[in-house]
């Protein structure tokens, strides 16, 4: 079966613009987890805090040292629970506002079997992604070794093609987690036969809408910005800081949406033929 890629691609921005105060409720979840993860990464980073801060200032014209790169990539993998935590809690939420025209008093944020149920999904996806990413990385570096650059080019080409297969054929598990009430792998997997490249599509064109609103927001976020590296302190500072991390929750909240929505008309569309 097909479905027009383009129009599920704009899902989000209809769920936006019917729940509008639901979009700030997932705004606050997403301040929270942004505050968390930064609780965990400013350690991590705290050692190439002035090399960071002198790259920011300079507009990033010079390359970030190999410890910079380093901290950085911890950083990201401390992260991973937060995040994982963070759309176990959306994209249910997410979900729920698509099947329903009414809002809801608590923005369809819930806390129950759901929400568990997407975690597990999303869990099995990252670990399986993990594991393919640093298979590669480990296959690249014994190729490097045996055969030189060009087979170790080969070898990350071919890890690279996986992934992205990989990747595409597990995009509806978290969606039929939800729909079916159960974490099917299977379910997910079979969901995706024959629209490998609508999935991509559509990925691509949700991709670049996300893309643009997280541009335009960090335009209004720029003066704030410019304002701390400038080196605001005190009330001013705090404040500067408070909207820059409001603006940035907003941003990630309206994002999630605009990525996520997508997936949920896709996995729909291609369940229909086995309801009817």
């Amino acid at each position: 079966m097909s479905f027009s890629a383009t129009e599920a691609a704009f899902e989000g921005f209809r769920v936006t613009r019917h729940h509008p105060m639901a979009v700030l409720a997932w705004a606050l979840v997403s301040l929270v987890a942004v505050l968390g993860m930064a609780f965990i990464a400013m350690p991590i980073l705290a050692p190439v805090a002035d090399e960071f801060r002198g790259l920011l200032a300079s507009g990033f014209t010079t390359e970030p040292s190999a410890a910079m790169s380093a901290r950085f990539s911890y950083a990201a993998m401390a992260t991973i629970p937060v995040s994982l935590v963070m759309q176990a809690i959306l994209l249910p939420a997410i979900y729920r506002a698509m099947r329903q025209s009414g809002g809801d008093r608590f923005g369809f944020l819930r806390l129950g079997h759901d929400e568990l149920r997407v975690f597990g999904a999303q869990v099995i996806v990252t670990l399986v992604s993990l594991l393919v990413s640093q298979g590669g990385e480990m296959l690249g570096t014994l190729a490097g070794g045996a055969g030189g650059a060009g087979l170790a080019l080969l070898v990350e080409v071919v890890v690279m093609l996986a992934s992205l297969y990989l990747s595409v054929r597990l995009v509806l598990v978290a969606p039929a987690a939800f729909a079916q009430g159960r974490i099917d792998l299977k379910a997910g997997w079979t969901a995706t036969a024959g629209l490998f490249w609508p999935l991509i599509g559509m990925a691509i064109i949700a991709g670049f809408m996300a893309f643009v609103v997280m541009l335009l927001l960090g335009i209004v976020a720029l003066p704030i910005t410019v304002g701390m590296t400038g080196g605001a302190a005190g009330p001013a500072g705090l404040i500067a800081a408070g909207g820059l991390l409001i603006i940035l929750s907003l941003a990630l909240a309206m994002t999630t949406v605009i990525l996520v929505a997508p997936f949920m008309v896709a996995y729909r569309e291609a369940r229909a033929p086995a309801r009817a």
